[in-house]
């Protein structure tokens, strides 16, 4: 399991050296929701930047990750707009949604080969991509039916938007990372989160952090041993 560090830069390095940074190491981890993060941290160091001028940096870097102009179904609302993330107030219409493939290269390959015929096809569709911006700046986003909060939405990464920090990752397994969930917890709360039964996973048991009987987490684990557990994430979790 991926631990997420924030790291101040050095004192000379340029707002885009920061950026592709970030690109480079959430593209060496895989982590998806760190890349996109990163990339949008460099289309706002110019407002003339949009997904086909990513993708060519992403090709000069040779990164795994590879950027997809998926054929948009949605409709845009009063609350939700198709737009370039670094552009104010953008009319343009876009006819492509920016999906990120960040996965083992051939694995990214194959799924824009699903969308496109060629890599030279959907790099001319990335002209016409955007992606799904909140148009009304009073809704917040985890108010809203359907939209999923992001598990980096939080001071840092604003200032990882702005250029202001470097991610770092570290390597730690889950029973540390469900140490540092409890401790968490008890910081904002005040009070330990205990271990409660919530369920089966075939022979094994299921737990949840809860106060007074209330899951206070949306990380479980399965519990293989007392010294072998995996993490779980219950909003991942699909009913049968």
């Amino acid at each position: 399991m991926l631990k997420i560090k924030y790291i101040k830069p050095n004192e000379n390095e340029s707002p885009d050296e920061i950026s592709i940074y970030n690109m480079k190491i959430a593209d060496k981890y895989k982590h998806l929701q760190a890349f996109c993060q990163s990339s949008i941290s460099w289309l706002k160091n110019d407002p003339d930047r949009n997904f086909q001028d990513l993708e060519n940096l992403i090709r000069i870097l040779e990164l795994d990750t590879h950027l997809i102009a998926k054929p948009s179904k949605l409709e845009e609302t009063e609350n939700f707009v198709i737009a370039l993330p670094n552009k104010i107030n953008d009319t343009n219409k876009y006819e492509y949604v920016l999906l990120i493939s960040c996965k083992p290269k051939e694995e990214a390959i194959k799924e824009l080969l699903s969308y496109h015929d060629s890599y030279e096809t959907n790099l001319s569709k990335l002209l016409a991509t955007g992606t799904l911006t909140v148009a009304n700046k009073q809704i917040k986003i985890d108010e809203i039916a359907g939209v999923e909060k992001s598990s980096l939405d939080n001071s840092n990464e604003k200032l990882i938007e702005k250029c202001e920090l470097k991610y770092d990752f570290e390597l730690v397994s889950d029973i540390e990372l469900l140490n540092i969930i409890i401790e968490q917890i008890k910081n904002e709360k005040g009070v330990e989160p205990k271990k409660m039964l919530c369920g089966k996973f075939g022979d094994n048991n299921v737990y949840s952090l809860a106060i007074d009987g209330q899951i206070v987490s949306p990380i479980g684990w399965i519990e293989y041993s007392i010294d072998k557990i995996e993490l779980i994430d219950f909003r991942k979790i699909k009913k049968i």
